[in-house]
């Protein structure tokens, strides 16, 4: 848990410089990628932790979503804006170190959630939309 809070603190440092250069208001408006080495042999125990928990890791960083990711996968994607830090991997032989990109969301704010998971063409999101379907 320890590490976790560690890479959350890092994630918490680089939305308050988006928002100090006012990129983003709130950090909902974000989405966080998690870029992991490739030279990585044998996986340890904290990446294993972080891959089985990718769909918390959104709650845990309070942004509209978490994805990880391999560093060759980035592709040319550009973004309006983009900060990025390193951490050091935990329980590993070696140097490793994972990146931790904060940058805008890709998709619009869902009026019921708040969050930015909706497509542009929808009333809300899937999640949203799934929960009201239930209700009716």
């Amino acid at each position: 848990m320890a590490n976790l809070l560690k890479m959350r603190s890092i994630v918490l440092s680089l939305l308050e410089k988006a928002r100090c250069d006012k990129h983003l208001k709130n950090s909902l408006e974000a989405e966080i990628d998690i870029i992991l080495p490739n030279d990585i042999s044998t996986q340890p125990y904290f990446l294993q932790l972080i891959e089985r928990e990718e769909t918390f890791l959104k709650t845990l960083f309070i942004v509209s979503d978490a994805n990880i990711t391999a560093k060759g996968s980035l592709g040319t994607r550009s973004f309006a804006w983009s900060y990025i830090s390193t951490m050091t991997i935990p329980d590993t032989d070696s140097d490793s170190e994972l990146a931790i990109c904060v940058r805008p969301s890709s998709l619009s704010k869902c009026p019921r959630c708040w969050t930015h998971t909706r497509e542009e063409e929808r009333n809300l999101c899937g999640r949203c939309e799934g929960i009201i379907r239930r209700a009716d």
